[in-house]
């Protein structure tokens, strides 16, 4: 099993940001110190509202060990390896207001775990950062909508 040190100091093997930027966090379900079952499955949420005119919006992601990350019910990524990022174009898919990214996190030998940076540039340059941290919900369950 990866220890959460491990992952934790992965985030530099995939995730560059600029200083401006946030830095993304691992981030895993409080299982509540009970362990992990085999083939975890665990569920992740974040809301965030988009400017009007966003002109680029890419979206990187990793998880321990897969994840399928949605936004606004759509899948856009899918991640197989918690050591390297994928990365995809998703301007297509954001909204003006507010969006919904979810994270379906699956692990094959422990905690489920997953970060992701979303990178927003508005219509003046300026950019904006969703990464996952401690206000992600999460959920052993997977919730409808």
């Amino acid at each position: 099993m990866i220890t959460r040190f491990f992952l934790a100091n992965a985030v530099a093997l995939f995730l560059v940001s600029s200083a401006s930027a946030q830095t993304p966090e691992w981030i895993w379900h409080d299982n509540k110190g009970v362990a992990p079952a085999a083939r975890e499955v665990r569920f992740f949420r974040k809301t965030f509202s988009a400017e009007p005119g966003v002109r680029r919006a890419v979206l990187m992601a990793a998880g321990d060990d897969q994840a399928a990350v949605f936004l606004n019910g759509k899948q856009v990524l899918v991640s197989r390896s918690w050591n390297k990022a994928v990365t995809g174009n998703v301007l297509s898919d954001l909204r003006e207001g507010e969006n919904v990214l979810a994270v379906r996190g699956q692990n094959g030998s422990g905690d489920a775990a997953v970060i992701l940076r979303l990178e927003l540039t508005g219509p003046d340059r300026k950019k904006t950062y969703i990464v996952t941290d401690t206000s992600w919900i999460s959920s052993a369950e997977d919730v409808s909508g």
